[in-house]
């Protein structure tokens, strides 16, 4: 039994360019735009993710570049980029997260206000793109687009007096709620059976929670698989749900995705496990290893109940991955 919830992420940029005079006493905006990003290949890099600048949560740079060309997902830097002299100016994310839902979707933005240095680039600007930080030896970026002046691909001419500010918004959208219908062999006979999939509330918590739990695209600690009956008293998204029915358990344990970011989470339950009279309605995850109370991270409802018994085994597989909006 296979289960895989897509994460799907877009970008956007806000450019300012902003004008001082020479005693930086006044200043004026001759610049104020906005436009979409392309992901490159290099975002939805394991080796990427992991590090702890990484692109989702950590620090972001911004790049400038003089390019005109049309954006190469393969690439993985600005087709010109303008290096200078000093390291380019950062945050670890002016403006934060916010996490919200809407229907069946829930959505993680988080967004950085990335300020240059007065004159820190000067010249005609044509590119942008997010990344590591900007020196001769690494101007890796995860992001790039054209700069777009009233709609269309354009160049901007940043004097030594110019200042610019780049907002950046990487959102991440997750079901919380997704129905789906499969065949599962039952002793060699196709059984269909629909899956309700509903993502618990602890996930929904914090940034902290959403990233390594939600689905655990990060996360490299087992999880584990809880199964109940129909009569279970887990109804909704719920938390701490109580195990007093002495159902069983067992580790999944995650492996690296290697076609794109992501997690495979696999548990076997062999003959001797979650023999549950009536059939199992229910199985519900979490990070932790008490069989007496936890917080549920994800839940499956079958419909009817799977026909689990002595003589058979149940194999499960949850997979998550961040894929382009």
């Amino acid at each position: 039994m296979n289960i895989e919830l897509n994460g799907k992420c877009s970008g956007r940029y806000k450019m300012q360019v902003i004008r001082h005079n020479e005693a930086r006493t006044e200043s004026s905006e001759i610049f104020n735009g906005e436009f979409d990003n392309a992901l490159l290949d290099n975002f939805f890099s394991y080796d990427t993710i992991a590090t702890s600048g990484n692109p989702l949560t950590g620090n972001n740079y911004p790049h400038f570049g003089t390019g005109t060309g049309d954006t190469v997902l393969t690439s993985t830097q600005l087709e010109a980029p303008v290096i200078t002299s000093e390291n380019r100016q950062g945050n670890t994310g002016s403006g934060g997260y916010e996490i919200s839902t809407d229907g069946n979707t829930m959505t993680y933005t988080h967004t950085w206000v990335l300020t240059s240095l007065i004159g820190q680039f000067v010249g005609n600007i044509s590119e942008v793109g997010i990344g590591d930080s900007l020196s001769a030896s690494n101007n890796t970026i995860y992001s790039r687009s054209r700069i777009k002046v009233g709609g269309v691909d354009g160049t901007i001419s940043i004097t030594p007096s110019d200042q610019i500010v780049l907002t950046y918004m990487l959102s991440i959208e997750f079901p919380t709620n997704k129905e789906t219908t499969e065949n599962i062999k039952v002793n060699g006979v196709d059984q269909a059976v629909t899956m309700n999939y509903v993502m618990g509330e602890y996930a929904k918590q914090s940034l902290d929670r959403f990233i390594s739990s939600c689905p655990p695209f990060i996360a490299t600690s087992q999880a584990y698989i809880h199964a109940f009956p129909d009569t279970a008293n887990i109804n909704g998204p719920n938390q701490n749900v109580t195990n007093t029915g002495g159902y069983e358990y067992a580790p999944m344990v995650p492996s690296r995705s290697v076609s794109a970011l992501g997690r495979v989470y696999s548990v076997t339950f062999d003959g001797s496990k979650i023999n549950i009279a009536g059939g199992v309605s229910i199985l519900t995850w979490n990070s932790g290893t008490s069989s007496v109370g936890y917080d549920v991270v994800h839940k499956l409802k079958f419909t009817p109940p799977l026909d689990k018994t002595s003589i058979r085994s149940l194999t499960l597989s949850f997979k998550s991955k961040l894929v382009r909006a």
